[in-house]
């Protein structure tokens, strides 16, 4: 009823449903949460929808897979299959879905020239990366709300 992709994408999301032992591993969970759902949420603002949402959503929640599980991110997706999309932009920083990890990261990082060329290359601007930001990130406290309450 879900489709494969859909499914996978929840699948993937039990992943992150752990308890977390503390601060830390909350702040990435719900930063991996707010990751995958902007980077869904910017693909669909410039027209991309189904599988390659689906693909931008894990590629954003797996980006911070290495970092929660305290394990290189090329050992763990070694045991899963996932999309050859998310696996070139995990592994290898290229492909149709790094601009959008790329934006996130910079933004995240506060390098404004980076944003900069990040925003044109993924046909987005920044008012509407600073809205979906919001948003993502009001969905991504609530799951983690209903994680750990």
């Amino acid at each position: 009823l879900l489709g494969r992709d859909r499914f996978y994408r929840w699948l993937s999301l039990l992943l992150f449903d752990i308890q977390p032992t503390g601060f830390a591993e909350r702040v990435i969970t719900e930063q991996a949460l707010v990751r995958a759902s902007l980077m869904e949420r910017l693909g669909r603002a410039v027209g991309m929808e189904g599988a390659t949402t689906d693909h931008l959503f894990l590629a954003g929640l797996f980006s911070m897979l290495g970092r929660l599980l305290n394990q290189p991110l090329d050992v763990l997706l070694a045991g899963v299959s996932v999309p050859p999309s998310v696996m070139e932009v995990l592994l290898k920083d290229s492909g149709p879905l790094a601009p959008f990890l790329d934006l996130i990261v910079a933004s995240e990082d506060g390098r404004q020239d980076t944003v900069e060329r990040a925003l044109s290359a993924c046909g987005v601007d920044a008012v509407t990366l600073n809205t979906q930001s919001l948003e993502a990130l009001a969905w991504a406290n609530a799951i983690v709300d209903g994680v750990v309450e």
